[in-house]
């Protein structure tokens, strides 16, 4: 039976609550960022809006959205009653499911000390693919930036800002995280390296499928000839891989691909190989 990524969770509705029990001290450092500098950011967010913007804040802890603004305008859900619950629902499948990765390695980043967080200041900028109302993918930039931090520069609140660039065709996911001036510019890598090693960790494709996947990835023109003759097997066995890993991508990714070589193409791209 194969294996679904756990990481899936985040597209069925679930929280980063197990991750911020993790992430958060037992006993919660006092907030450095006062209600009134929220308030006021808060407000000075919701006049600045332009057309297809909208945004929300989510508290870390909870998981639970305590403010959002043009949800309703632009996605056509109502602004008082979205949720994380809602927002992970939305989330194309396909690009949830590397959400999922990415999530979980920016705050093993935060927990290692690797990344660090200040007020306002922003993280990361991702392009994903969210539906709305009318059933439409509509293909979004989004920018998150801490809203509350602790003293000792633990996120605990953050705002996701988001701008809709078009209705989705083929569009993929990415993620980017901003340099940060107190640590080395190769906060990408660490984010990447942690994103391949939760996606092996899952065990979606097997040692000797990951192998071929990343034989695929290489720059070069690599045939199956080549990866059998490299890997001292039938060229008749490495087509029965490239069958199963087709079959276990397109499963998982709810994506046609068409080849093994286009799922090592896409996986690449994704950040995953």
């Amino acid at each position: 039976m194969l294996q679904i990524p756990n990481h899936q969770i985040f597209s069925k509705g679930k929280t980063y609550s197990a991750l911020a029990q993790q992430y958060l001290p037992e006993t919660i450092l006092p907030a450095a960022i006062s209600a009134a500098d929220q308030q006021a950011v808060l407000q000075q967010l919701d006049t600045q809006l332009k057309k297809e913007q909208f945004y929300f804040v989510t508290d870390v802890k909870t998981g639970a959205i305590t403010h959002c603004k043009g949800i309703n305008q632009w996605v056509g859900y109502t602004d008082a009653h979205f949720t994380q619950k809602k927002y992970l629902h939305i989330i194309n499948p396909a690009h949830a499911l590397l959400q999922g990765f990415y999530a979980t390695a920016f705050f093993d980043a935060l927990i290692n000390k690797q990344l660090t967080t200040q007020f306002l200041r922003p993280t990361c900028i991702t392009t994903l693919a969210l539906k709305n109302k009318a059933d439409k993918y509509i293909y979004c930039k989004r920018q998150c930036y801490p809203f509350q931090v602790t003293g000792c520069k633990k996120m605990t609140a953050y705002i996701s800002e988001f701008t809709i660039i078009k209705e989705l065709t083929n569009e993929e996911y990415h993620t980017r995280i901003y340099d940060n001036a107190e640590l080395p510019n190769h906060q990408n890598d660490i984010v990447k390296k942690l994103v391949q090693k939760k996606f092996e960790d899952v065990r979606g494709f097997s040692i000797q499928e990951l192998r071929i996947l990343k034989r695929y990835a290489a720059p070069e023109n690599i045939t199956s000839e080549t990866i059998a003759k490299a890997f001292k097997i039938e060229k008749t066995t490495v087509d029965t891989y490239n069958k199963r890993i087709l079959k276990k991508a397109e499963n998982i990714f709810g994506l046609s691909f068409g080849d093994a070589k286009k799922v090592a193409a896409y996986f690449k791209r994704a950040g995953l190989l």
